[in-house]
């Protein structure tokens, strides 16, 4: 049951009233007043702004007394799209997140250009185009490079091999043209050397080189060894810097230059070195 206001209706001012804010209402008047000093009882009129009546029955129990639900005030200077039951502003808040600062500075910041691409719709062509060269800076842990040096067998035999009258000018290996080849990709390559085991020796200064070749038909020095008369030895070449020629998926071979055309080296094992 909702709250009561109790209103008097007559033509003459009340005499009584039970509290201050009673309500007395003048029907020929249609002027309403209310009760603000008890002792001694006064009444001051309503102004007519602050509402008129508009309930055609005031006293639907016959107690004196009005429910607030049949009372229904219109005030003509008074506006709001909002009834006062709260339901319309119920209605237009449901769903709505509390005031937050984060989402507001989110939603007056900066975002993607309106050309940005989705990253579904990128092309590989498309990131290839920009990311070129070598990445310095980047390494994967676990990860690296081939052991540092490689090596890479040029000549292995099950037991010596001799050079039989090992000749002054330059001259494949063993003097067997064509056979002593092989293919290497240098072109991360920074240094390479030739390593040497001999057990029978040749002439003093004596050269072991590598050379290397793009085509397979004109050659250039990658690098060497000389090798002093001593045998049972292992000669091992400088660290020689790779040509820029040599950067690349070349062909290589072993060669011998400055033998005496007498003394028959014997050879156990060459190996060239790449790092």
């Amino acid at each position: 049951m909702g709250t009561h206001v109790n209103i008097q209706i007559s033509e003459t001012a009340p005499t009584s009233a039970d509290t201050v804010g009673a309500v007395w209402f003048k029907a020929s008047t249609n002027v309403w007043s209310k009760c603000t000093v008890l002792a001694p009882l006064t009444w001051e009129a309503l102004p007519a702004s602050s509402g008129d009546m508009t309930k055609a029955v005031y006293d639907p129990n016959a107690d004196g007394k009005i429910a607030e639900t049949e009372l229904a005030l219109n005030y003509a200077t008074h506006s709001n799209t909002l009834d006062h039951n709260g339901g319309t502003q119920d209605t237009a808040i449901s769903g709505k997140e509390p005031a937050n600062i984060n989402i507001q500075a989110h939603v007056i910041s900066a975002h993607a250009p309106s050309n940005a691409q989705k990253n579904s719709d990128i092309l590989k062509s498309e990131i290839e185009a920009v990311l070129t060269g070598q990445i310095s800076s980047h390494t994967h842990a676990g990860g690296g490079s081939l052991p540092t040096p490689v090596n890479l067998t040029l000549f292995a035999g099950v037991a010596l091999k001799a050079w039989t009258n090992m000749p002054a000018a330059e001259t494949d290996l063993f003097g067997i043209a064509n056979l002593y080849y092989s293919k290497v990709d240098l072109t991360n390559a920074t240094q390479s050397r030739i390593v040497v085991r001999i057990a029978v020796a040749p002439v003093v200064n004596a050269k072991i080189k590598v050379k290397y070749s793009t085509d397979g038909s004109t050659w250039y020095d990658l690098c060497s060894v000389t090798m002093p008369a001593t045998a049972n030895n292992t000669n091992v070449g400088v660290w020689t810097n790779i040509p820029a020629g040599a950067k690349a998926d070349v062909f290589i071979k072993v060669v011998g230059i400055d033998g005496n055309g007498t003394a028959d080296p014997s050879f156990g094992l060459i190996t060239l070195q790449v790092k």
